[in-house]
């Protein structure tokens, strides 16, 4: 499968130049995707203490949305939604020429974001997020719905209850050949794909077992690529074919990053 590697943006650093690219995408293209950071979160060590979330990110969001934010009882929770709002605001205003405030993130019956259409920014993009440990990654194409997800490589699973419902049963077998060690990597790596793949296509969980049948008769296409990301992660990112956009649009509010 494809591997594709996120663009690494510090948010107190300029907006990179391939990020302005947004634009020139066309409906065809792999979505630009960044790995949002904040220099101060990392030489701190901020994303675990107690430290409020800084004002030069804060200052891009509502007043709904700092609400929100101050009611995360974990810090590290605070930091990765604060983080991937701010950074969605900040790239989007510069990219647009638009004012931060001015984008209204809202959420569809089954808790994904968008972005609603405003006198600014009549056409918005369509964007996902998905963030795991100190990593936060966001994922955004012109007119093509996208859906991305990453998890932590440590993360504890139930193997007898997961495999059934996340591997078809090639992948079941092969499942059984490696090692133990192996296995949970291989069960993560897979629901990473298929999370992708619901996030994009607005099904949410309730396409789960379909989308896992599936797999057997026709391997994930070439709008599904694996994630070349910092050690100890893994993820995958999906977006729409073109003739699908209609469908894709009329489900733009589905499963949350």
């Amino acid at each position: 499968m494809t591997i594709l590697t996120p663009l690494r943006w510090d948010l107190a650093d300029p907006l990179p130049a391939r990020a302005r690219r947004l634009l020139e995408l066309a409906p065809g293209d792999p979505p630009l995707l960044v790995q949002l950071d904040w220099q101060e979160q990392v030489a701190g060590g901020q994303l675990t203490s107690p430290a409020p979330f800084p004002q030069a990110l804060s200052q891009h969001l509502n007043g709904a949305e700092r609400t929100r934010l101050g009611a995360f009882r974990l810090p590290q929770d605070r930091w990765r939604h604060g983080l991937a709002r701010s950074g969605l605001k900040w790239l989007l205003a510069q990219v647009f020429g638009v004012e931060p405030l001015t984008l209204e993130i809202e959420t569809g019956p089954r808790g994904k974001p968008y972005l609603a259409p405003s006198a600014a920014l009549p056409s918005p993009p369509q964007f996902n997020g998905s963030h795991a440990g100190e990593l936060v990654l966001l994922a955004l194409h012109p007119s093509q719905a996208v859906g991305v997800d990453t998890e932590k490589l440590d993360r504890r699973l139930d193997r007898q209850r997961l495999a059934p419902r996340l591997l078809s049963s090639q992948q079941l077998a092969e499942l059984d050949r490696l090692p133990p060690d192996h296995q949970r990597a291989l069960l993560l790596r897979q629901w990473c794909r298929l999370e992708a793949q619901l996030k994009c296509s607005g099904q949410g969980l309730a396409g789960l077992e379909a989308l896992r049948q599936a797999q057997d008769a026709s391997p994930p296409g070439a709008n599904l690529v694996d994630l070349a990301l910092p050690a100890g992660y893994c993820g995958a990112l999906a977006w729409a074919e073109p003739a699908l956009q209609p469908l894709m649009r009329s489900n733009s509010a589905s499963t949350e990053a």
